[in-house]
């Protein structure tokens, strides 16, 4: 039941992955967090099978890990653009400072 869920989990993260939808890609990375750190460890009375979770959980990291990628290139890029932005911004208000000091 708990490989069940965190496959389910590890769907969702993969449709927001390729939505690009930032929101949900976070949102769901934490509720699966907290839902592992609610169900594990297993108690003794557990009918889960140990390396079925195993392989769940890790197909649940590796899609962690690749949404963290995403979002650190989404970071890094925004921040290029923006500095680009600024340079730019930086450009039009020196030249239009440089156009109004020139006599016409």
């Amino acid at each position: 039941m708990i490989a069940q869920q965190v496959r389910e989990f590890t769907v969702k993260i993969d449709s927001a992955i390729s939505a690009q939808n930032f929101d949900d890609m976070r949102l769901l990375t934490v509720e699966a967090d907290q839902f592992l750190r609610h169900q594990l460890p297993l108690s003794s009375e557990s009918t889960e099978d140990p390396a079925i979770l195993v392989t769940a959980i890790n197909e649940l990291s590796q899609q962690f890990e690749r949404a963290l990628t995403i979002a650190k290139d989404e970071r890094d890029q925004t921040y290029r653009q923006l500095q680009t932005f600024r340079q730019q911004k930086n450009n039009a208000s020196q030249y239009l400072s440089v156009s109004q000091q020139s006599p016409r």
